[in-house]
């Protein structure tokens, strides 16, 4: 009897996001600014696959931003990034957005995944 050999990749830990198979254009036109609140890890990870599926990472918002990716913390604090996001009438959603659009080879609606200030968040400062 053969060995069972490596695992088959449709034998993947249940536990493990699906990855998709190859890269995709699945971001085009997208142009994300990664808020301070995503861990560098994490925002590392994002700008790579970010890349590879097409769309663009920029450091600033600008008039060209498309999308902030931040935390639920990030809006409720008022992050500077998000109040110019809001401003330039970016969209201001999740990291998921961009992990669901890629799996599903297409940009997903942002709706889903937009964030808006939480009803107990504290006020912002008046600083």
């Amino acid at each position: 009897m053969s060995s069972p050999g490596p695992p088959r990749p449709d034998h993947a830990d249940p536990s493990s996001p699906p990855r998709p198979q190859a890269p995709s254009t699945a971001l085009k036109g997208c142009v994300f600014v990664i808020d301070q609140t995503i861990p560098l890890k994490k925002k590392v990870e994002l700008i790579k696959i970010i890349k590879q599926n097409a769309g663009a990472s920029v450091y600033s918002i600008s008039a060209k931003s498309t999308h902030l990716v931040t935390t639920q913390e990030g809006v409720d604090d008022e992050s500077a990034k998000v109040e110019a996001a809001k401003r330039l009438s970016c969209f201001v959603v999740s990291k998921e957005f961009i992990t669901d659009s890629i799996l599903a080879g297409q940009k997903l609606d942002e709706e889903q995944f937009t964030l808006s200030r939480s009803a107990n968040a504290r006020p912002a400062s008046s600083l």
